[in-house]
């Protein structure tokens, strides 16, 4: 007598067709040539990332110091520039750091007063927190 099927198991049965074979794994050289692309472009942002970080760098006025020359303001903004240039209209006496927009709009003078060569100032930051102040004298 045969046993009683049970619930939940499929039947037995003989002579299934065997499984059929898995996928072949993509080729080992289709595999590198995407790690050597995804490393070139990889590179590419990084090279373009440091580039462009590099080019805004030296015109900025953060990184102006004591005796560089800048630009006269233009949309209130300055920039770095060469003292030999045509653009210079100033030169940096003096940076003053922690000063907001309104120490300077109150009390430019006193900020900038060990610097007595500086005619005008320029702050620089964000609106209601402190930000830093560039003493300017004429470039002569």
């Amino acid at each position: 007598m045969t046993e009683p099927q049970r619930y939940g198991t499929p039947p037995p049965y003989q002579g299934a067709p065997p499984t059929p074979p898995q996928p072949p794994m993509p080729a080992p050289r289709n595999m590198r040539r995407r790690r050597i692309i995804a490393v070139i472009v990889l590179f590419v942002v990084v090279a373009g990332i440091v580039v462009a970080a590099l080019s805004t760098q030296g015109t900025s006025t953060d990184s102006a110091k004591v005796n560089d020359c800048v630009s006269k303001p233009a949309n209130n903004s300055v920039k770095v520039v060469g003292c030999g240039d045509s653009s210079a209209a100033f030169r940096v006496a003096g940076k003053v750091e922690h000063k907001t927009q309104v120490d300077v709009s109150l009390n430019s003078a006193a900020i900038c007063k060990p610097f007595p060569a500086a005619t005008s100032v320029y702050w620089k930051g964000e609106v209601g927190k402190a930000g830093y102040v560039l003493c300017l004298a004429p470039v002569k």
